[in-house]
C-alpha cells in the first residue's frame, strides 16, 4: 500500500549533502520555507569533502555557526602539510612537500575575516543539519527518494518514495 501525503512548500531541494543542507539552511535563515529530500538516512560512510573553504566559512559566519565548525573534533594542532610520494608511503620516496600550518596556527588571508577549516563532511553535515532544523521553516525528509516532477497549472508536484516504507 502506497501512502501519499501532500506538503505545500515553495522550495524543494533534492539531496542533503553539504550543498543541499547549506541551501536549506540559508533559505530557512531568510524565512523561506523549504523541504530537503534525501534518499539516505544522512549517515556519512565515506566523506567526499574534507575542507570547508574560506567563502563557505564566510557563509558560516553570517549564519552564526563558525564556532561549531571550529569546534569540530578534527585535531586543530595537526600540521596540514601535503606530501607527494612516489611508490607507497611505507617504502616510497618523497617527491615534494607543501608545508601548511595547523588549523590553530593558520591565519585568515587579508581578503577575508575567515580562514579555511579542516572539517570533513562526516563532521560538517551534522553541523549544517542542526542549522537547517533550527528553523521552523525547513524540514528534511531522510530515506526519501525523488521519483518525478509534474508541472501543474498552479505549481509543481514532486513525487518521492519513502524508502523505509518500500521494504515493508
Amino acid at each position: 500500500m502506497v501512502r501519499e501525503k501532500s506538503i505545500d512548500t515553495p522550495v524543494v531541494i533534492v539531496g542533503a549533502g553539504p550543498v543541499g543542507l547549506a541551501l536549506a539552511g540559508d533559505l530557512g535563515w531568510r524565512g523561506i520555507p523549504c523541504i530537503v529530500i534525501e534518499k539516505t538516512n544522512g549517515a556519512i560512510l565515506q566523506a567526499r569533502q574534507d575542507l570547508v573553504g574560506i567563502r563557505t566559512m564566510e557563509f558560516c559566519r553570517r549564519w552564526g555557526i563558525v564556532k561549531d565548525v571550529e569546534r569540530s573534533p578534527y585535531p586543530r594542532d595537526y600540521p596540514q602539510d601535503n606530501i607527494y610520494v612516489a611508490g607507497n608511503l611505507v617504502n616510497g620516496w618523497e617527491i615534494g612537500r607543501y608545508k601548511a600550518p595547523s588549523m590553530d596556527q593558520e591565519r585568515p588571508p587579508e581578503q577575508s575575516p575567515q580562514k579555511r577549516e579542516r572539517c570533513p563532511q562526516n563532521m560538517f553535515d551534522p553541523i549544517l543539519q542542526k542549522f537547517v532544523l533550527a528553523s521552523k521553516n525547513t524540514k528534511i525528509l531522510y530515506n526519501h527518494r525523488f521519483c518525478s516532477l509534474e508541472n501543474l497549472s498552479n505549481g509543481i508536484r514532486i513525487n518521492a518514495e519513502d524508502t523505509k516504507q518500500k521494504g515493508k
